[in-house]
């Protein structure tokens, strides 16, 4: 659930999920101030990140922002994380 607030006449939106399987709310999240002039809509997406073996050593791991309805919203499949078994270092190319 997101929302706009002015109270105290600060400006703000804020964001907040369901715990505890719906039951209740967790704390809000400030995610904008003052700038803000409200009509706030939430957008349901889903990030998903895979693992895909590059070399003998190496692995990648692509991501894409998708919609609810299946369409790619982001695809950063080109943009991975890479990970080199053999030193143990992360890189992001």
């Amino acid at each position: 659930m997101s929302w706009y607030t002015a109270a105290a006449a600060q400006a703000q939106v804020k964001l907040a999920f369901f715990k505890d399987q719906g039951k209740n709310f967790g704390d809000p999240v400030r995610l904008v101030a003052e700038e803000s002039l409200g009509r706030v809509d939430v957008k349901l997406t889903v990030l998903l990140t895979w693992v895909e073996q590059e070399a003998a050593t190496m692995a990648g791991i692509p991501q894409k922002l998708v919609s609810i309805a299946g369409k790619t919203l982001l695809d950063g499949s080109g943009r991975k994380i890479h990970a080199r078994n053999s030193e143990n270092r992360m890189m992001i190319n």
